[in-house]
């Protein structure tokens, strides 16, 4: 249990890490761009609607909650900078329910607003399991943080795929 709760912080550290020392993120982005270059030989081209279909999500009605594309990029680019994903795993590390609850809900509400689906519905669920006021974390909550954990390295990835492709 501790095992799992330690790999998803360090993953939270690292993503804390690239993003508290981002002071141009153009500059970050265009370094994925090339280790992505050089992994591959080439950049997949990616637009907005491929990046939102690949995290189940639609596009077209998150264009009804933000006024343009650009618009959306914008906080797309900001979701990167985000804290609320590694507060979650740091107060789960910790045992503080009444924190990660709120960390979750956040996520959540986040997600929600820009239209990842996957990452909601995950984050909504674990929301769900840590809501009840109790002294501790349930005990299936650490499944749950471990989904979370996958969606947001999905979502991430993504994303930093799709700012790659520089569309």
């Amino acid at each position: 249990m501790y095992r799992k709760m330690e790999k998803s912080l360090i993953l939270c550290r690292n993503y804390a890490i690239v993003d508290a020392n981002s002071e141009n993120r153009e500059t970050i982005h265009m370094a994925f761009r090339a280790d992505r270059t050089r992994e591959t030989g080439e950049v997949e081209e990616m637009n907005i609607e491929e990046c939102y279909h690949r995290l189940g999500g639609d596009y077209s009605q998150v264009l009804l909650r933000l006024p343009s594309g650009s618009m959306v990029k914008k906080f797309i680019i900001k979701f990167l900078d985000d804290g609320s994903f590694a507060g979650l795993c740091q107060t789960m590390s910790q045992g503080d329910r009444a924190t990660a609850f709120r960390e979750a809900h956040t996520l959540k509400g986040v997600c929600a607003n820009l239209g990842f689906e996957q990452l909601r519905q995950s984050a909504s669920e674990l929301t769900e399991t840590l809501r009840p006021e109790t002294a501790e974390i349930p005990s299936n909550a650490e499944a749950q943080l471990e989904q979370v954990r996958l969606d947001y390295q999905h979502t991430v990835d993504t994303i930093r795929d799709f700012l790659a492709s520089g569309e």
